[in-house]
């Protein structure tokens, strides 16, 4: 095979690679986004208002994390 096809098989693969980073961070996001939701809607549904705001807010990441394992093992 000569360099310049080489070459851009080479190109190619770093464009795919490039791709599906970026669509593995995109569904990675859209995932998250539902469990949050997801979770939202099951502290409401159990009259856990207070604690369904708090997980909204941005500096509560521990809480969510705390919340979202109790949630997952309630929902299996």
């Amino acid at each position: 095979m000569c360099k310049a096809v080489m070459d851009l098989k080479q190109e190619g693969r770093e464009e795919g690679i490039e791709i599906g980073i970026e669509q593995g961070i995109e569904q990675g996001i859209e995932q998250g986004e539902e469990n949050i939701l997801n979770l939202y809607s099951w502290l409401i549904e159990n009259g856990r208002d207070t604690e369904a705001r708090d997980i909204m807010k941005k500096e509560n990441s521990s809480l969510r994390k705390k919340l979202y394992d109790e949630y997952a093992n309630t929902v299996k």
